[in-house]
């Protein structure tokens, strides 16, 4: 039962890894939207920011590490689940 708190772990990680990687980024268009961050529902929503603002957001947006951080979890979580190594 050793591969079953592997795999928490390994969750854990992941949740730990993706948040830096998809998140904040993703924190910042919401921000240059004018939306409310996830965490602060009762703030007011924040002013809308410029074109420029936005842009400068996306373009620090990148899918690729986020995906390849995902990928690399679910292969190993997959993995833990069927060989079953420990």
């Amino acid at each position: 039962m050793r591969w079953f708190w592997a795999a928490i772990i390994a969750l854990i990680v992941l949740a730990g890894l993706m948040t830096p990687l998809a998140g904040i980024p993703n924190n910042r268009v919401r921000k240059a939207l004018g939306l409310r961050l996830p965490q602060r529902r009762r703030q007011p929503p924040a002013r809308v920011g410029t074109d420029a603002d936005l842009s400068a957001a996306l373009e620090k947006v990148s899918p690729i590490p986020s995906t390849a951080v995902g990928i690399i979890g679910l292969g190993i979580l997959l993995w833990l689940m069927i060989v079953k190594p420990f």
